[in-house]
This record gives C-alpha cells, sequence and structure tokens, in this order.
C-alpha cells in the first residue's frame, strides 16, 4: 500500500459514524447537521415541492445513499445522488465536497478543485469539518502541481485539527517535490509519530519508508536537519512533553550520530528522570565525540557523583577544570565529592575557592549552596 495523496480522502456521510479501513483509502466521517433543517428553511430553495423537514430528510438521504454506492464501487450513480442533494438544496456544502472527491479519484481535478471551492465558498465560518475541506483542496492542489498552495491549504486543515497525521504527511511530500528536506523530514516525522499513537501501522511504514530515503539523500544537509531535531526536542522538553522530546533526541542522534550536543541532551533529559547509566553512557558519548564540551564533563561527574562512582567523578570535573579554571560550579562539585568520601579537608578548601569566584560572578544561588555544605563539614 502506497500513502499516496490520491488515496487519502474523505466523504462527508450524514450516516451514523463509519470508520473504514485505512486500506480501503477512504474514511466515511459523521457530519452533525444539527443546523440543516435551518438552512434548508431559511433558504426557499424548495424545488421539489417539499416541506422543509422532508428537504432536510431527502438531502440526507441522497447523501446516503451515494456513499453506499462508493462503498460499492459505482462512482457514477454515486454522483448522480450526490448532485440530486445539491438540487434539493444548492447552499449546503456536502454534496459538492463528495462529488469533488469522486473527480478527484477520477484524475479530473480541475473539476475536483471547482466544485471543492464552491462548497468552501458555502460552508459557515464554524463548518464541521472545516479542516476536511481544506485538506482535500489541499490533495487537489498537490496532483495540479501547485505544491506551495498545497501546503497552505493542509496548514488550514492543521489550524483546525493540529494532530491531523495525513496532513502533517502531505505538507512533507509537498516540501520534498520543492526540494525543501528538511522541512519535509520535519513534518513527515511528526506525522509518524500520530500514526504511531493511532496504530494505523501501514502508514507509519510508509512514513518510516520517506524518513529513510531523504535520511539516505546526499542532498538532505544531516547536520542541519539534526540542529533543527534537537531543538524541537528541546522544546517539547521544556514544555513537559517527555515521551516527544526523547523521539527527538534519538532522532537527532539516528540523523547524524557524530553530533555530541545531541548525546549531551539527552543525557541531560536522562539525568533530570534519575535514569543514571543511561545518562552516563550520553555524557561519555558527549565528552568523546567533544573533548571540550564543558557542560558534558559537569554533568558526567555529577551523574558519577549519583551513582557514586566517585574516583570517575573526580576525573571529570579534573578534565572540566582544564577547560574552565574559573568555573565556581566545578569547584563545589569536586567539593562535594571529597566530601561524601570523608575528605573534609579538601572538601572545605574547594568550597572556599567556589566561594570566592562565586562571590566575583554574584552567583547567590550557588553560594546559598555553598554554606550549606560548610555547615555539613562542621
Amino acid at each position: 500500500m502506497q500513502l499516496t495523496l490520491s488515496k487519502i480522502s474523505y466523504i462527508i456521510s450524514m450516516m451514523s459514524i463509519r470508520k473504514r479501513t485505512f486500506h480501503i483509502f477512504c474514511a466515511c466521517i459523521y457530519t452533525l447537521l444539527c443546523w440543516g433543517s435551518i438552512t434548508l428553511a431559511e433558504s426557499g430553495q424548495n424545488r421539489k415541492g417539499l416541506e422543509p423537514a422532508n428537504l432536510v430528510f431527502f438531502y440526507k438521504k441522497y447523501i446516503n445513499e451515494g456513499i453506499r454506492y462508493l462503498e460499492r464501487g459505482d462512482k457514477e450513480e454515486a454522483v448522480k445522488s450526490f448532485w440530486n442533494a445539491a438540487e434539493l438544496n444548492p447552499r449546503l456544502p456536502e454534496a459538492y465536497i463528495n462529488i469533488g472527491i469522486v473527480r478527484l479519484q477520477q484524475g479530473n481535478f480541475d473539476d475536483a478543485m471547482r466544485l471543492f471551492l464552491k462548497a468552501e465558498s458555502l460552508a459557515s465560518s464554524d463548518y464541521i469539518k472545516s479542516d476536511i475541506l481544506s485538506y482535500n483542496l489541499g490533495l487537489c492542489s498537490y496532483k495540479k502541481g501547485n505544491f506551495s498552495e498545497a501546503i497552505e491549504y493542509y496548514k488550514d486543515a492543521l489550524k483546525i485539527t493540529p494532530e491531523f497525521g495525513e496532513a502533517l504527511f502531505n505538507i512533507g511530500m509537498s516540501y520534498r517535490e520543492i526540494d525543501k528536506r528538511i522541512e519535509a523530514f520535519m513534518h513527515i516525522f511528526k506525522s509518524k509519530r500520530i500514526f504511531q499513537h493511532g496504530a494505523q501501522n501501514e502508514y507509519t511504514q510508509r512514513a518510516e519508508q520517506i524518513l529513510e530515503s531523504l535520511r539516505k539523500d546526499p542532498q538532505t544537509d544531516t547536520s542541519s536537519l539534526a540542529e533543527k531535531l534537537l531543538e524541537e526536542g528541546s522544546q517539547c522538553f521544556k514544555d513537559g512533553e517527555l515521551e516527544k522530546a526523547l523521539s527527538y533526541m534519538h532522532e537527532s542522534i539516528t540523523v547524524n550520530p557524530t553530533y555530541a550536543e545531541a548525546h549531551f541532551r539527552l543525557g541531560t533529559i536522562y539525568a533530570d528522570q534519575e535514569y543514571f547509566p543511561r545518562a552516563l553512557k550520553c555524557f561519555i558519548q558527549a565528552t568523546e565525540l567533544d573533548p571540550k564540551h564543558l557542560k558534558a564533563y559537569i554533568n558526567l561527574g555529577s551523574t558519577c557523583g549519583e551513582l557514586k562512582k566517585y574516583k570517575e567523578a573526580l576525573d571529570a570535573y579534573q578534565r572540566a577544570l582544564e577547560i574552565d579554571k574559573e568555573n565556581p560550579k566545578i569547584y563545589y562539585n569536586i567539593g562535594m565529592v571529597c566530601l561524601a568520601t570523608g575528605a573534609k579537608d579538601k572538601a572545605r578548601q574547594f568550597f572556599k575557592k567556589a566561594k570566592v569566584l562565586c562571590t566575583k560572578e554574584k552567583d547567590t544561588e550557588l553560594l546559598k549552596q555553598i554554606t550549606q555544605a560548610y555547615r555539613k563539614i562542621k
């Protein structure tokens, strides 16, 4: 199965909810027509001489009849039923959307676009399926080769439904068509996460295939891509979205395994969650990739201390001092290791040095920690 744009379309139905499996490529989505009777009554389009209540009934009947024809593969009969609905009330968008989808699947993109735009002009500002209408406009624009226009329509759909996986995927595909590989990767990666959470295995596999092709594409700037993934992961961590943060960090490393900063930040997340053995591996990897990474050495020392690996902690702090001899945090941390191992005199010396440097930098928070540490010595 291919997750191609022509195979993802949404039919607006008046029936009860009916979710078809994704390999059929067509989902029936229930639309509440709670405002339908009002619209019909006010429109004055009583072409069959029916009362407004009957118009509502027959409008729904024709739409649902069209859906049933589509389920049997009879597209032309489906279109006839949808047109019957449109004749009953030409001021409702559902019939035009459904006919447009059939035309899109038949490859008649100009006709499909015209019908979708007609539906858009009829839809109210709070139309319950505006996301699907925008999505189908995006499909049509893509098939016509208007990739930038397609992206804007898909973005409109995402404004309404931010977790619209197919829209994210198709934005990525559109970006790929205009050679914006980093943007393509980021959107498809987001869509893959949504597909995974929804247990949409075929869509997940298709997304991963595209991601892998982008990873291997010699024209993909993997360094910039890794930075972008790291940036997104860091923001997710700040927002408290731990699972997302980890996935972005891991992907950053997958894209660029020699990116020391990604290993460092991944270790920081693990340390924050007190997964110290995992954090330790990340910090070691970061320092091996970048022997001048000061924060990685400091965090490596702290993590070793948490694991009671005091010799390794001191080694890490000594490496940190070789990079920055005026950093009060390093002296404080060494003092804490000395304190933990019972070397109180050495601890006092390092706390004293840390205090002098702290006073120069006016680091009041660290000064408080040093004062508390002195109390433990006494």
